[in-house]
């Protein structure tokens, strides 16, 4: 990002701007990018840098799957399922990126749903 070389950013689940040391120099280097996408469900200081905010559902809204670790020697995933109803009209962003993909005829023919 520093040397200019990357056109998209796409942020989901992650706030760099607050949680990288500012040695990091995360703050200059997201400034030289284009076009910044965030994919949060409230304004964080990442966010605030975006060109575009589309909103995530919170962890209370929606599905989710993760790798337990330490594995203790064997794989475990947990899972959760929503525990409300999503308040706004949020659309998680696994939905958003498949709805673009399909969007693009290139992308279309690598998701192609039959």
């Amino acid at each position: 990002m520093q040397a200019g070389q990357v056109g998209l950013l796409l942020v989901h689940s992650a706030n760099p701007a607050y949680d990288l040391p500012k040695e990091a120099g995360f703050a200059e280097a997201i400034q030289k990018v284009p076009f910044v996408v965030s994919f949060a469900p409230l304004v964080d200081e990442t966010a605030a840098w975006a060109d575009l905010i589309l909103p995530d559902r919170t962890y209370l809204e929606g599905w989710g799957y993760d790798v337990v670790a330490p594995d203790f020697g064997w794989p475990a995933v947990s899972s959760q399922q929503p525990v409300v109803v999503p308040v706004f009209d949020a659309r998680s962003t696994a939905d958003i990126v498949l709805a673009v993909a399909q969007s693009l005829p290139a992308a279309a023919k690598a998701f192609a749903v039959e």
